[in-house]
């Protein structure tokens, strides 16, 4: 049994699918497009699969998102749908109910947020609703789990009612419409629903065109003369006009003055207070997660890795003695007669190049936790309809600015995101800059550098940074407006009611990305740190680097010249005089090529930073001491890593959004240069400063 989740966005839909399947899911992608798709078993089944649908307000679509959810309606033939509705505002959300049940599909009418009807001073009549609808409803609070369990025994028991098509247009319009449904050819596909291929068909919807009866244009004409509009307008109308009536009859409002969210929204989305306001919640985002977690925990994990004798908490060096996982595995190895190279590859290789990346697993975490907390209480809605005017004037839009919010957690799904942008050339130019805003991946390479540029106030220059970002796009709107013209989209988007963000949701939501984030550190910077570890220890003859001797140095600059003589020492030296400028006139092959393999994903950054220090904390390895003495050179580099092209995944993505190999080029081409550009005359400032002398060669 196939039972597809259908509703308006931000009803509870994504909150409702988690409560119906628990862990019984998994993700892949609708056919055709990389919208992502979610489908489950329901609790207590072996054979009722739920899939969730992208969010739509009707089955008339005009994005990418809206088209998937009316081709899986019309075409997967659901034997159920679950229509899940937002009971605080019946008036927009039966609207898209009237279409569904034009269908040949059964529709259970989930009604959410029954928690807060009374808070709204909002009393539904349920038992009207679903006489005056002709279907089952069950009332649900997909936040406090009421309801649910009435909804799984009602799919399973399949105790609801039968669809009726319930006739809810004006005699001259239904009349009409049925003649239409009996002249329709039912060996066509799209007759398949035939008494909703038959409103479409009124409407002149061009997915119906193949149904078209030219006898009885005349008809639909003379209609829309009687109403004086034209026959989508009529539909609209009428449809309204039912759901009116059946809010009329099945809810009484109780004025309750104005509400929290009415109040809360004049601060928030006050025209002076609201950009200064999210400015100060990003910066304690970042206090919290690069500040306080950051100076907390990060030396901590370090050494849970690679050991260590003491660690800085808060900003002051704490005595922790304890030899940690690497040093613990190399010397085992070696007391098993294993061979030096194989000690160092589980030590300085695998544990030190994805330790490096897992040290900032916590920071990580109260990113995410930050970031779901602002989306679920309802911030972040508004300030993407309060910047939708100030986008305007670069050639964005507000719906530009979601992909933008969606890409500080990751590039992927923000880059695809982008599909919601209706103009070609904005939705382009949307795509491009995507990148620039720093995603969760790019978040060690932050933690690692800010604390350089400044000291016990590492958060501020990660703010910074995402203030930088979001200059950098309007800077670079600007600059590609004239090349990009387009009719920038409209931007209107539902407001919901602040609320407080639900445990469950929120957990879960922070549970999926940090599991997301490891297990790429377990997979892609683990095959990484070992090829960046192989590069780097042996020479082009496949000697042992660590086997070569030099009288003239000791200790740390005989391993920096050492690893120096390697393949991937040859390679950076080719590419490091490019890096010169960027890195405040520091030579540096190392981090040249760690720069470089940001486009593998910017996480193998620092894990080959770390690779290349030997394991031990980079910042204090003679490679990269040039950091803590230049911090001019340290934000350049972040600069450059920050804004330059991203991922293998997220180029990818991008290819599949431009529709062109000759566009992505361009795209990675124009990033990579900006970066360069900005991160250079950074750079140089910290070189001019040193009397412009070149280090390193």
């Amino acid at each position: 049994m196939i039972v597809g989740l259908v509703g308006n966005q931000n009803a509870g839909k994504t909150t409702l699918f988690n409560l119906l399947t628990g862990s019984n899911q998994k993700v892949g992608n609708w056919p055709g497009v990389t919208i992502e798709r979610k489908e489950g078993l329901i609790k207590g089944s072996n054979d009722i699969t739920l899939v969730d649908t992208p969010g739509v307000y009707s089955l008339s679509p005009y994005t990418d998102e809206e088209k998937v959810t009316r081709k899986f309606c019309l075409t997967a033939k659901p034997d159920l749908i679950i229509n899940i509705i937002d009971a605080t505002s019946l008036e927009r959300s039966l609207y898209l109910t009237t279409q569904l049940l034009e269908l040949n599909t059964d529709v259970i009418v989930a009604c959410n947020m029954s928690d807060i009807l009374a808070e709204n001073g909002i009393t539904l009549d349920a038992s009207k609703l679903q006489k005056m609808l002709g279907t089952t409803v069950v009332v649900i609070s997909a936040k406090k789990g009421t309801g649910i369990n009435e909804l799984i025994d009602s799919v399973s028991h399949k105790t609801y009612l039968k669809n009726p098509h319930t006739k809810i247009f004006e005699e001259p319009v239904q009349k009409e419409i049925d003649h239409l449904e009996g002249d329709l050819n039912h060996e066509l596909e799209e007759s398949d629903n035939p008494k909703f291929a038959a409103v479409k068909l009124f409407e002149r919807d061009p997915y119906f065109q193949a149904l078209t009866n030219t006898s009885t244009e005349q008809e639909i004409k003379t209609i829309e003369q009687q109403y004086g509009m034209d026959a989508e307008q009529i539909i609209a109308d009428q449809r309204y006009d039912f759901v009116t009536k059946i809010k009329s009859a099945c809810e009484t409002d109780k004025d309750m003055g104005e509400s929290i969210t009415d109040k809360l929204d004049k601060i928030f989305l006050n025209k002076w207070a609201a950009l200064p306001i999210f400015v100060v919640i990003m910066a304690l985002v970042y206090f919290l997660s690069v500040g306080l977690v950051g100076s907390l925990t990060t030396d901590f994990m370090d050494a849970l890795f690679n050991g260590s004798t003491s660690i800085n908490v808060f900003y002051h060096e704490v005595s922790f003695n304890i030899k940690g996982l690497g040093p613990l595995l190399g010397d085992w190895i070696l007391s098993l007669g294993g061979s030096p190279w194989a000690a160092d590859l589980i030590q300085n290789g695998i544990v030190a190049g994805v330790g490096a990346v897992c040290n900032f697993i916590p920071q990580l975490i109260i990113l995410f936790l930050c970031l779901s907390i602002l989306e679920t209480t309802g911030y972040m809605s508004r300030i993407s309809f309060f910047l939708d005017r100030v986008f305007k004037r670069f050639g964005l839009s507000g719906k530009s600015l979601i992909p933008f919010i969606v890409g500080s957690g990751c590039s992927v799904p923000a880059i695809m995101s982008a599909r919601t942008v209706e103009d070609p050339k904005e939705r382009k130019m949307t795509i491009m800059l995507t990148p620039f805003i720093p995603c969760s991946a790019k978040l060690p390479i932050i933690a690692l550098l800010s604390s350089v540029v400044f000291p016990s106030y590492g958060w501020v220059a990660s703010l910074s940074l995402y203030l930088l970002a979001v200059a950098l796009i309007l800077i670079n709107a600007l600059i590609l407006r004239p090349f990009l013209k387009s009719n920038t989209s409209s931007f209107i988007s539902e407001l919901p009611a602040y609320k407080a963000p639900s445990p469950k949701y929120v957990f879960r939501d922070v549970y999926d990305k940090t599991i997301a984030f490891i297990k790429r550190a377990g997979t892609v910077i683990l095959l990484c740190s070992v090829v960046v570890w192989t590069l780097s220890r042996f020479t082009w003859t496949w000697q042992y680097v660590y086997t070569l001797s030099n009288q003239n140095l000791t200790d740390g600059a005989l391993q920096s010249w050492q690893i120096g003589q390697s393949m991937l020492g040859g390679i950076g030296r080719v590419i490091a005089f490019v890096f010169i400028p960027t890195l405040g006139g520091n030579y540096s092959w190392g981090a040249a090529v760690s720069a470089l393999q940001g486009l593998i994903a910017k996480e193998q950054v620092v894990s080959s930073l770390s690779v290349i220090a030997g394991g031990g904390k980079i910042l204090a390895s003679e490679s990269f001491a040039f950091f803590v003495s230049n911090p001019w050179a340290a934000y350049g580099f972040m600069v450059f890593n920050l804004f330059s092209a991203p991922c293998f995944g997220a180029i990818s993505a991008m290819r599949k959004e431009l529709g062109s190999t000759k566009a992505t080029l361009q795209t990675i081409v124009f990033e990579t240069t900006v970066a360069l550009l900005l991160s250079s005359v950074i750079g140089t400032i910290g070189w001019a400063s040193n009397g412009w002398v070149v280090h390193g060669l």
